[in-house]
């Protein structure tokens, strides 16, 4: 059935709802107990009121030391950074300018290096950004700074996960099935759509002003900017297409090119059809459906990566090791023995035409570059976690970058000739073409030099997420206790 078919029963899951009908209070953002100027001091990071030392600290010096040239993108709207999902910043999408720090928020070096944090409302999740930084904090109330760490507004009337930001729209997915459209200049709610959202909508792909996301009646379109509903393809035309049931079959975040919509389509029992699926992207007709060989156990993660000729998708096996490396106060992880493979798929056949094994977990997504996958795996037990650099054309290891950490979460991101990575303990540069790195940065040095104990570093740099990348800056979310950490690059 298809979504225009769908909303016309009365039990439909998307309605439109203007913004004055949602929830209680101003359909403004907060602008008394949430917006206020700014502190005579900002937030500091080690000593309350201390000054930074301006001297870059924590660095690993390495063959190419330095920065290269740094010409940042103008803009981070969205996972994966475009519709393909690729983490990959086009030359003509590039700038340069060192943003920040502002007022609020606390100079922590000089050069390439952390340059400033913040902390009053920081962030759990990576950040967009396009001249300012969107979010949601610890709270899920959508906030917005400026690139440079100065507060802006909250939007307190509405919570959820920020999922993108582009020049005209904050977009916000809350647990109560509702897409909230903001307006980016003062958090205002211009209107807000009902959705049945999918369990796997924690984010969406934005291609121009219309929004492709998983719902739990399938994969929907929806054009904020109307508000309207473009289409919706029900979960009972994925299973038919794909030869199976539809109880607990679940739509993955797509991937959006000129002509299909591509996603994954999983169960969350681990068993039965595990496809990946091409939609048309004018109207949400099956396009082609391919069946995935993999054992019961195995489960398809994560959002489709597209390059020129194939789409990648991410496997792995989901067996948890025992816990390691913990200490008196309780910190520690789960660690997985499990494998993960990575399976490129012909876009225009609709057939698998290789797979790669990987050493341990990917736990994010790869990104994709000048014909290579960058993929994070390993970190299981006492394996290292291994930055790696497949070629698309034989599948051969192009480089590898070994890194002795455990904790690694991000997907790479890729500007020019240079490779940016956040993987546990790191953060690092490394040459696209060959893996020589370029700088690291230790931050348990780092936060050693500024004062903290191991156990205050573990609260602030634990499962850092990101990078984004903004004119000169590296933005990286620390967790679990949150702050906003920006690097210079230049």
């Amino acid at each position: 059935m298809r979504r225009r078919e769908f909303v016309a029963t009365s039990s439909s899951a998307l309605t439109m709802v203007w913004a004055g009908c949602v929830g209680t209070g101003a359909n403004r953002a907060d602008t008394e107990s949430d917006v206020r100027d700014p502190p005579e001091s900002g937030n500091s990071i080690g000593t309350e009121g201390s000054d930074a030392d301006p001297t870059p600290t924590g660095w690993i010096e390495t063959e190419k030391t330095g920065a290269s040239e740094f010409r940042g993108p103008a803009a981070w709207t969205q996972v994966g950074y475009d519709a393909h999902k690729t983490n990959r910043v086009p030359d003509a999408d590039r700038v340069g300018s060192a943003l920040g720090p502002d007022e609020e928020a606390t100079e922590a070096g000089g050069g390439v290096g952390v340059r400033w944090t913040y902390a009053r409302h920081p962030p759990v999740t990576a950040v967009f950004g396009i001249d300012h930084l969107y979010y949601h904090d610890s709270d899920g109330v959508p906030t917005s700074i400026t690139a440079g760490g100065n507060h802006r507004w909250r939007q307190s009337t509405v919570s959820g996960r920020v999922v993108a930001a582009d020049p005209s729209a904050v977009v916000v997915v809350d647990a109560g099935d509702w897409i909230h459209v903001l307006d980016p200049a003062d958090g205002a709610v211009r209107h807000s759509i009902d959705v049945m959202v999918g369990r796997d909508a924690h984010a969406v792909t934005l291609d121009g002003s219309n929004l492709y996301l998983p719902t739990d009646a399938g994969i929907a379109s929806v054009d904020y900017s109307e508000p309207s509903v473009n289409w919706e393809t029900a979960l009972t035309e994925l299973t038919a297409l794909s030869g199976g049931a539809s109880e607990g079959v679940q739509a993955g975040v797509p991937a959006v090119t000129d002509g299909r919509v591509l996603t994954v389509q999983t169960v969350s029992s681990g068993e039965g059809p595990r496809r990946v699926l091409a939609l048309d992207r004018t109207d949400g007709a099956p396009d082609w459906s391919v069946a995935m060989d993999l054992e019961d156990d195995w489960s398809l993660l994560g959002y489709p990566v597209v390059g020129p000729d194939h789409v990648f998708v991410r496997a792995e096996d989901p067996s948890f090791g025992a816990v390691d490396g913990g200490d008196s106060d309780g910190n520690g992880g789960r660690l997985w023995d499990g494998l993960s493979r990575i399976y490129a798929i012909d876009r225009d056949a609709g057939e698998v035409a290789w797979h790669v094994d990987l050493a341990g977990r990917a736990a994010a997504p790869p990104a994709y570059a000048d014909g290579k996958l960058l993929v994070e795996h390993g970190g299981g037990g006492d394996q290292p976690v291994l930055i790696e650099a497949i070629a698309v054309d034989d599948q051969s290891s192009v480089w590898i970058v070994s890194l002795d950490t455990l904790l690694q979460v991000s997907t790479p991101a890729v500007v020019a000739d240079t490779v940016y990575s956040v993987v546990g303990d790191y953060v690092l540069a490394v040459d696209l073409a060959d893996g020589r790195e370029r700088w690291r940065l230790s931050m348990s040095t780092w936060a050693a030099e500024q004062g903290y104990a191991d156990r205050e570093y573990r609260e602030l740099w634990n499962y850092p997420l990101g990078p984004t990348l903004l004119g000169d800056v590296m933005y990286v979310t620390g967790r679990p206790e949150g702050r906003l950490f920006a690097f210079s690059l230049s």
